[in-house]
């Protein structure tokens, strides 16, 4: 009967007018994903089947269908709101239950947990000493505690000094064990210095003077004092190290006061030179063990501070194989033979080399004790030109006040400090879903999980196929709303001949009535 069709029609269409009209209601729904009714038909099935005469019982919607592309990003400026780029939902937790959403729009409550507008809790992990620790996800939380001062172990400096200087009258021009005095207070005791600021347990500034004076072509003493302590060197008795350079400007060896390891050097160099190698080749392996040693103490650092330790790996590995073809070429020029001469070489430059990190305690007084501190000299470079600083690095700092807030691309929480240190505090974490339309929506932009979903795929923001967040910005609903007129209408007027299929059977049921 055509009211069975008709009324089936009125159903599915009102249903579909329900699922536009929800669409354009949430058409400014942050994180909000437009649906679509699907409809099928309908068949009355006899004994022995369906008939192929059938005319159909009308239709049915067979699903309400969640559209989860991507929606535009509109910026908020507000460092807490977080937009999804790609797939993933945020997780949520509220009282032990667990939703998802991707609604990005977040605040801090007044203990410091990122909540969202309903206070459930944005989850992901807690950072320890500003290193994320993984593990299942908590309600992240952040602490708006001082950053406690950290004392300076560290320190470098990137400088050239003037190849044309000349040397003060008072230089000394012999061995190390006559080296002249450098005396801070008289400036013609020395051609340049320049201060270094580091940092002492209590996380006061301590300014660290370097000192370079100009003995002869390729060599320098220099003197540190921090107030009017002397810490480079600390044997006792001696005034002054001597740093050497190449013909090229580079750091070839830094001497101990005593000339000890610059002794050991130059015979292992000379031995090496009278058994067949040539000065150049020789040269070269100690060049190479330079840039080895500078390259491990990358590394150490890296371990230490826990940043970019795959970087500082691979240039290990790299300054290795520089090493490696440096020594097995002069071996070759040298011969076999002579092969533990080459080997005496490579190790002599790297003891001289590595005594550029110089270690030095000193008592710095009224602030605290100034522990010891390592100083990298191995950047230091010898050029025609004016003396002058690139860049001194350091990684003690003082105490910081917490005073904002910033969110990366790969969802880690970041702390900036009044000091001007950052520090993780915490990852956001993302879920996502094999068939996100098996979720369950609950509302108030909130999705569960169901086995239909498949199993929750939970991590870092851009691994894997999870997307990046972006700060400062929120995922504008993906509703058209000019499709959504059009289908409105189409809607419309779909009800509109469903209603004129039952006014059609009710005027073939009165002919008949009045026959």
């Amino acid at each position: 009967m055509g009211f069975d069709q008709g009324l089936s029609g009125l159903s599915s269409s009102s249903q579909s007018l329900n699922v536009i009209g929800n669409n354009i209601a949430n058409a400014s729904t942050v994180g909000f994903k437009s649906s679509t009714a699907q409809f099928a038909d309908v068949y009355a099935a006899s004994v022995f089947g369906v008939s192929n005469l059938s005319a159909g019982l009308g239709s049915k919607v067979a699903a309400v269908a969640q559209s989860f592309t991507q929606g535009g990003i509109s910026v908020t400026n507000n460092p807490l709101d977080l937009a999804i780029g790609g797939n993933g939902f945020f997780q949520m937790s509220q009282n032990g239950v667990t939703t998802y959403t991707r609604n990005g729009q977040f605040q801090m409550d007044q203990k410091g947990y990122i909540v969202d507008s309903g206070g459930r809790n944005l989850t992901g992990n807690l950072a320890v000493g500003g290193l994320v620790t993984g593990g299942t996800p908590v309600n992240l939380m952040v602490t708006n505690r001082d950053l406690p001062p950290t004392m300076t172990s560290g320190a470098a400096i990137i400088a050239n000094l003037d190849s044309t200087s000349t040397p003060p009258n008072n230089a000394a021009l012999g061995a190390p064990a006559g080296k002249t005095q450098i005396s801070p207070a008289d400036p013609t005791s020395y051609n340049y210095s320049t201060p270094v600021t580091v940092y002492d347990p209590s996380g006061a500034p301590q300014s660290m003077t370097l000192y370079f004076q100009k003995v002869s072509t390729g060599q320098w003493n220099v003197a540190g004092y921090i107030g009017g302590s002397q810490v480079l060197p600390t044997n006792v008795g001696n005034n002054t190290a001597t740093i050497s350079f190449d013909t090229n400007g580079a750091v070839t060896a830094f001497n101990d006061a005593a000339g000890a390891n610059a002794t050991a050097l130059a015979a292992a160099k000379l031995k090496v030179i009278t058994d067949g190698a040539t000065a150049a080749q020789a040269q070269a392996v100690i060049s190479t063990a330079a840039t080895l040693v500078v390259a491990k103490k990358t590394l150490s650092l890296a371990i230490t501070d826990g940043v970019n330790l795959a970087t500082a790996q691979t240039d290990v590995a790299t300054a290795q194989d520089a090493y490696d073809a440096a020594v097995k070429a002069a071996t070759a020029a040298a011969g076999a033979a002579n092969a533990a001469d080459i080997t005496a070489l490579g190790a002599a430059a790297t003891t001289a080399l590595g005594a550029i990190t110089t270690t030095d305690t000193t008592t710095i007084v009224p602030a605290g004790t100034m522990p010891t501190f390592n100083l990298d000299l191995t950047e230091l470079s010898q050029y025609a030109g004016t003396s002058g600083v690139s860049s001194t690095t350091q990684n003690g700092y003082a105490k910081g006040s917490f005073s904002s807030l910033s969110i990366s691309s790969t969802g880690m929480v970041m702390g900036a400090y009044t000091n001007g240190q950052t520090l993780t505090l915490g990852q956001v974490l993302l879920t996502n879903f094999f068939n996100p339309n098996g979720l369950l929506a609950l509302g108030d932009n909130q999705w569960a999980a169901t086995q239909a979903a498949g199993a929750p795929n939970t991590g870092a923001p851009g691994s894997s196929v999870l997307g990046s967040l972006k700060s400062g910005a929120v995922e504008s609903s993906n509703v058209d709303l000019t499709s959504q007129m059009v289908d409105l209408i189409v809607a419309q007027r779909m009800y509109q001949a469903n209603a004129q299929t039952i006014k059609a059977q009710d005027t073939i049921m009165q002919t008949v009535v009045n026959l």
